[in-house]
């Protein structure tokens, strides 16, 4: 690998770290993090936001690869295999509340705004998903299937809300393992009723 991709790869690799915890990260908190100057950062993408766009898009893309590898398990039943993707979306919103919130608290139009589409606008995963999803609940229906799928996709936003709600030694926390089999099971039964 060249110099020049070893630090692109670098800042990417340092940014999408950052966005595990924090959604509001400045070029000086880059550098400082990445021991690089703002030129580096200026040189290898252009502003702050192409830059985190890119690191997002990584993280979105990393979030569909294990949704993918996981959809070509065999499971042993429907709800094991709902509870295993809603599972999967938990365990993601839990390592990366920082790009969630940036995704969620940014303007629609703005990068971050848009960085959600992929989830919902590749033609490609969402063919794949719908796909999985009827052949887990027999459903057909692509409206109902939609639904279904933002279901699964906004199982996030309880937990990332409790992130805020609840202090993180409550019995209703993110990391309380109790507490998410219990999420977690009732997700399943929203999900296949």
């Amino acid at each position: 690998m060249k110099k020049s991709e070893e630090t692109s790869k670098k800042i990417i690799d340092t940014v999408i770290e950052m966005l595990k915890t924090n959604e509001s990260i400045t070029i000086k908190d880059i550098c400082k993090k990445a021991y690089i100057n703002i030129a580096a950062v200026n040189y290898h993408f252009g502003d702050k936001d192409t830059l985190i766009t890119l690191a997002v898009q990584q993280i979105i893309n990393e979030l569909k690869e294990k949704v993918v590898l996981m959809a070509e398990q065999n499971f042993e039943s429907t709800e094991d295999a709902i509870y295993q993707f809603v599972d999967l979306i938990y365990d993601f919103a839990t390592e990366y509340s920082g790009a969630l919130k940036y995704m969620l608290y940014s303007e629609p139009d703005s990068p971050g705004g848009k960085s959600l589409q992929p989830l919902f606008w590749d033609k490609k995963f969402i063919d794949f998903v719908f796909e999985k999803i009827s052949s887990l609940t027999g459903v057909r229906d692509k409206a109902e299937l939609m639904s279904k799928y933002m279901i699964i996709v906004s199982s996030f936003m309880f937990p990332l809300l409790c992130q805020y709600a609840f202090p993180p030694d409550s019995e209703y926390s993110m990391t309380n393992e109790d507490f998410k089999k219990q999420y977690l099971a009732q997700m399943v039964k929203i999900l296949t009723t």
